[in-house]
């Protein structure tokens, strides 16, 4: 025989069980010794006609001398498994071959199983697989199930962008309004996530809370107004609103959608900021202008996140919204000369911060203010902030 041809040799009948629901065992049995054996897989797409449709699909199992393959952790789906033997001493596995076609079911999974196909198709936002999954196995399914970090699949499917996802699982019965640990909803995910459809899927669910809050009292409007620099922020804020989020809700810091608005360095959006004021919030502005010396910027810098040391305007200083501020000294009126308990002007937050232009603004109404009150001054070095 030559050895660079195929081989001929009888190749014994394969048999598989399942053990347990997620393992195959695959036997086969030869009472002539001295061979080895080469087992492949084919994943069949087509289960109508059960065709291979291309040989170099085949994907190794195993080689060896054992009569036997144990595969854990099994997946759903149709698979061909094929048996080839030869001698050690020759090149080729043999021409001839015994294949099985087995149909593995999800009925067949354990729940751990389950767990992971269901988490793969939502990861892969397949949304068809998943409603297939769901309409055939939806018994063996909790949809409200968290994993190791306390999120539901609908959180997941927020968090990713996967607005046909999340919208499958709401039809399914997933509840829109369980939180993990720290409160977070699959709403807060999905305006985290800054995905608009995501949220319209959401706020399709009669019963959301749409002021649900995490644990520092954060709600949806606030989640929103942190991000606003995002394209997207504008629409989202207004869908929030017209789907009656309610736009004076206060966190634990009693600060509300304005102010987060302004504290947040990815915040600052005046489209935004304007449709806050047009719905009825006000801008916080400091009570005291009393200047304690022994207070440092940076201590003054902490008190902002708080309402009794913090005003809108010097929060927006603070984190370089300058377009932010000029809405809020020109259309809302707010004063440019205010201070912080510690004595600090909006020029000063905004120095610390390294946010020259803000300063400038900040600078230029101070400027005009002394050059109205002492005459046009041609000294420079006389213009200095009230």
């Amino acid at each position: 025989m030559n050895s660079k041809q195929p081989t001929q040799h009888k190749v014994p009948n394969l048999k598989y069980l399942f053990p347990t629901p997620d393992v195959l065992k695959i036997t086969w049995t030869n009472d002539a010794q001295g061979f080895v054996y080469q087992l492949t897989k084919y994943i069949i797409t087509n289960t109508n006609s059960l065709k291979i449709e291309n040989e170099d699909d085949f994907v190794l199992v195993y080689e060896g001398d054992k009569q036997f393959v144990t595969i854990n952790n099994i997946f759903p789906g149709s698979y061909c498994f094929r048996l080839r033997v030869k001698k050690p001493k020759d090149r080729h596995w043999s021409m001839d071959y015994k294949e099985t076609f087995i149909q593995i079911d999800y009925s067949c999974m354990s729940e751990k199983m389950i767990n992971s196909e269901i988490d793969q198709i939502i990861k892969s936002n397949d949304y068809k697989k998943l409603e297939s999954f769901l309409s055939r196995y939806r018994s063996q399914i909790n949809v409200d199930r968290t994993n190791e970090y306390g999120k539901t699949m609908l959180m997941e499917a927020a968090q990713n962008g996967s607005a046909d996802v999340v919208s499958i699982l709401l039809k399914y019965g997933a509840n829109v309004n369980t939180s993990t640990k720290s409160g977070k909803t699959a709403l807060l995910f999905a305006i985290n996530a800054l995905n608009v459809n995501c949220v319209k899927n959401l706020l399709k669910c009669k019963y959301i809370d749409v002021d649900a809050k995490d644990s520092s009292g954060t709600n949806a409007l606030m989640h929103c107004a942190e991000t606003s620099n995002n394209a997207y922020a504008y629409e989202i804020a207004k869908l929030l609103i017209d789907h009656g989020a309610d736009i004076k809700a206060s966190d634990s810091d009693g600060m509300n959608a304005l102010d987060h608005l302004a504290l947040s360095v990815k915040g600052g959006n005046v489209e935004v900021a304007k449709l806050f004021v047009q719905h009825g919030l006000k801008p916080y502005e400091s009570p005291s202008n009393t200047k304690e010396n022994t207070a440092s910027l940076s201590k003054s810098k902490t008190n902002l996140s708080s309402k009794k040391g913090k005003s809108t305007l010097l929060s927006a200083a603070l984190n370089g919204h300058t377009k932010f501020c000029q809405f809020l000294i020109s259309e809302c009126h707010c004063d440019p000369y205010q201070t912080s308990s510690s004595g600090y002007n909006g020029k000063d937050f905004a120095t610390f911060s390294g946010y020259d232009e803000t300063a400038r603004l900040f600078q230029s109404i101070y400027d005009k203010k002394y050059l109205l009150e002492n005459g046009n001054m041609k000294d420079p070095s006389r213009l200095k902030p009230i």
